[in-house]
């Protein structure tokens, strides 16, 4: 999984954070995140990308889904939710991880 995610940055020119998780699902990670179940929403890219333009910076959002056996979350705007050791404690247990 440590492969190059340089590629990302033209996605995010503001800035990301970026976790992989491996044999977890995505609503797994995003619950270990601090996420509600409640606020987990299935999209398709496009309906993403117009509600993260709807979203003011003070919003966290997150982007899951998976790569093979591995799961992920992208968090653009910036590296908030995973600069808490906690919340990267909680991706971690249990699983192999890679925080980036």
């Amino acid at each position: 999984m440590h492969q190059n995610v340089d590629w990302l940055k033209s996605f995010y020119p503001p800035g990301f954070s970026l976790v992989f998780a491996r044999d977890l699902e995505p609503g797994e990670i995003l619950a270990r995140l601090g996420c509600p179940p409640e606020a987990h929403r299935f999209m398709t890219v496009e309906d993403a990308d117009d509600h993260a333009a709807e979203q003011s910076d003070d919003r966290e959002l997150f982007r899951a889904g998976t790569a093979g056996e591995w799961s992920f979350a992208v968090q653009p705007r910036g590296a908030r939710s995973l600069n808490d050791d906690a919340a990267v404690a909680r991706v971690s247990q249990g699983t192999e991880s890679w925080f980036w």
